[in-house]
């Protein structure tokens, strides 16, 4: 599966890596981010492409779980509609700096999986919504866990508290990204 026709897979709600809500004005998705889409971002820029280089990436992101957490107003990001620059200010901190305190998973075995690592790229407005992603250790999701939530704790935007529900099954089963290597030959 090419980068684009995995990122459309990830994209219908159909395949079970996307969950959308909204309450009051504000749309909340939480998509699983293949790690194949990863891999394609990290080597899209490599000038020579090698299978121990490619084997390499794909280890290093298969240890983790990865989850996108959008916000939008108005498809829009939400900071845009805060109404003051203080709470903005204060919006963009807890984005940027906290979000770890109010995102965690729990799995079908009742474990708590806390963030391992985020990011929040900040985008001035430009895109259609506000995007952070985070990493979740992957080594506490055997196989013999069904199921897991990813809850998404009130941090100031007025979303409450929501949860989101993954079957493992759909996560483990989202296809392979297919890399092309040079001809060796």
């Amino acid at each position: 599966m090419t980068e684009e026709e995995l990122q459309t897979y990830a994209q219908d709600a159909g395949n079970g890596l996307l969950q959308k809500d909204s309450v009051q004005g504000l749309v909340i998705e939480v998509m699983n981010r293949p790690t194949g889409l990863l891999v394609a971002q990290e080597l899209r820029n490599e000038p020579t492409l090698t299978d121990s280089l490619v084997k390499s990436v794909k280890d290093q992101y298969a240890r983790n779980l990865y989850f996108n957490l959008t916000l939008s107003v108005k498809d829009q990001d939400p900071m845009l509609h805060s109404g003051s620059m203080s709470r903005f200010s204060s919006m963009l901190q807890t984005m940027a700096f906290q979000m770890d305190k109010f995102v965690f998973l729990t799995t079908s075995n009742k474990d708590t999986i806390p963030v391992g690592d985020f990011v929040y790229p900040r985008l001035y407005g430009m895109g259609r919504g506000s995007t952070v992603m985070f990493a979740f250790a992957g080594e506490e999701l055997e196989k013999e866990k069904e199921w897991v939530e990813f809850h998404l704790l009130e941090f100031g935007m007025g979303s409450g508290n929501r949860k989101y529900h993954f079957d493992m099954k759909d996560l483990r089963d989202a296809p392979d990204l297919k890399i092309n290597l040079p001809d060796t030959k």
